[in-house]
């Protein structure tokens, strides 16, 4: 039985036993002035009944008030029994009544100086348990404030959550902290850091995450619960002889709830008492803040998982573009020679046949070539002149009589890579000439200014021409990996200016031109 339930029902037995002696002893006394009389130290008895019920039932204080409360009701026994006694024996030596002989009196004054010292123990112990949740609250304002500089500079989870349970039981408020895992497809919590007295023994432990369990409140509302007695109360499961060795009576269950999901559970131990509930405010805000820290953890690794990644792909593309450089194209030159010396001899269909097929492999492997490079974050870039860079990439291009239109100033730049913006150019410059025209007629392409961005730098620019145009349809498909409608073409150069644009972190869409054929634009801003 607690301390609480014994001393209120030991002092509600003193009343009930005072007011029955109290009625017992006016029934027996003739005189009906006398029942009168005794009418007020009976009222004080059961008065007294009832502090000790409600004490017993917790609802005056909390029990690490009890020995306050005692003392004062046991000193303002002692001092009214003081006063009583000397009041009592001038009246008995100067008034000789027998009635003040009798010890009811003695008995009433004991009886309320029990009660007055109650009371101002109620109101002194509420004052000092005010005191300290208004200390415990500014504590865990503080912890809460130190903890949050301290998560947002933690890369590691497990660091994080032993960073949390130290900083709680550094307060004088709490005996015990843990942190414990959840996942949704498990039916348990595991715990995986803990500090303060006891804590050792919790780590490992998986506590049960079932019906009518504090830790399934938690998870599924996502608020605190409570658990006012870890000895009585069966949801702590295996942690309950760790609890009680670290001297914790009551505990708060604290959801640790990230962006989308609850990542576990944080529980805050006391030695005694509940927790109020600024206290509980506080302390799910802490959850809120360790879930979100948890939630940056997780991106971060996420990033630092896809960057790995992203290396290792690059290296495979490294690796593939020296296979292909050397041991594809090595013996594609030996081919191409052998056949131009036999075309300088004889002239062959069969031979022409074999030349154009190596033109069109030597092509295909330029391009593979340049779309395993092409995708690679862009790191280093200067301003480059963009009238320059146009018709440096169109002197690169069989024009096949098509003209260019630069309709850009020559002081416009971009920020980019000099070698990969040439590719780009000469890639959508060779596209536009092998499909923009079918009528014969000279094709003419022109290179323009999206806009004019605020500060007067460019937002983008735009190559189109006045060809027939890609139907609405095609539009999601050109930039796919080895679609083309031309026989001779190899499907990777409009894949190619789709991965330099995405390098540089620009966009690319496709449209139709003022020219009436196809118009490519891209925004740098």
């Amino acid at each position: 039985m607690e301390r609480r339930q014994l001393s209120g029902g030991l002092i509600a037995l003193l009343g009930s036993g005072l007011a029955v002696f109290l009625l017992v002893d006016a029934a027996i006394t003739s005189e009906s002035v006398y029942w009168t009389v005794q009418a007020y130290p009976i009222a004080l008895s059961l008065m007294l009944a009832g502090t000790g019920v409600l004490l017993a039932h917790g609802r005056l204080i909390e029990a690490r008030y009890l020995p306050r409360l005692l003392a004062w009701m046991a000193g303002g026994v002692v001092s009214l029994s003081v006063l009583a006694a000397y009041l009592y024996g001038l009246a008995i030596v100067f008034a000789g009544n027998e009635l003040l002989s009798r010890p009811v009196g003695g008995i009433t004054i004991t009886t309320f100086g029990a009660l007055v010292g109650a009371i101002v123990g109620v109101y002194d112990a509420r004052a000092a348990e005010r005191k300290r949740a208004l200390e415990a609250v500014g504590q865990l304002n503080e912890t809460l404030r130190i903890a949050t500089g301290e998560l947002v500079e933690q890369h590691d989870r497990r660091a994080l959550e032993r960073a949390v349970c130290g900083r709680l039981t550094e307060s004088t408020a709490y005996e015990t902290a843990w942190v414990g895992r959840y996942h949704a497809a498990e039916t348990h919590v595991r715990v995986v850091a803990s500090a303060g007295p006891g804590g050792a023994a919790l780590d490992g432990l998986e506590l049960p995450v079932g019906p009518e369990t504090a830790s399934t409140a938690a998870v599924e509302t996502g608020t605190v619960q409570v658990v006012t007695d870890v000895r009585a109360d069966d949801v702590i499961g295996t942690a309950r002889e760790a609890l009680e060795a670290g001297g914790v009576e009551s505990l708060a269950v604290v959801p640790i709830v990230g962006t989308d999901d609850v990542h576990g559970l944080l529980g805050v131990g006391a030695s005694d008492g509940d927790f109020d509930t600024q206290e509980l405010a506080v302390l799910g805000e802490l959850g809120e803040t360790v879930g979100h820290a948890i939630d940056s953890i997780r991106a971060r690794e996420g990033l630092q998982r896809r960057e790995q990644e992203l290396v290792a792909h690059n290296e495979r593309l490294d690796k593939f573009a020296s296979v292909v450089s050397h041991d594809l194209r090595n013996p594609l030159e030996v081919i191409l020679g052998r056949v131009a010396y036999l075309r300088e001899r004889e002239e062959s269909e069969h031979l022409a046949a074999v030349e154009r097929s190596g033109r069109r492999m030597e092509a295909i492997i330029a391009d593979l070539l340049a779309l395993s490079r092409s995708g690679q974050s862009v790191d280093e870039r200067a301003p480059v002149a963009l009238t320059t860079a146009a018709r440096d990439g169109w002197a690169t291009v069989e024009t096949d009589g098509a003209t260019l239109d630069v309709d850009v100033p020559g002081t416009v730049t971009v920020e980019a890579d000099r070698t990969r913006l040439l590719r780009l150019f000469e890639n959508l410059f060779r596209n536009a000439i092998e499909h923009g025209s079918t009528d014969g007629r000279p094709l003419t392409v022109r290179v323009s200014v999206v806009e004019t961005a605020p500060g007067g730098g460019i937002a983008g620019f735009a190559v189109e021409d006045d060809g027939v145009g890609i139907p609405p349809e095609a539009r999601a498909e050109v930039f796919d990996h080895g679609y083309t409608t031309n026989a001779d073409g190899t499907g990777f150069g409009l894949s190619i200016v789709e991965e330099i644009v995405g390098a540089h972190g620009w966009e690319i869409s496709v449209a139709t031109s003022e020219l009436g054929g196809a118009r490519f634009e891209i925004r740098t801003q």
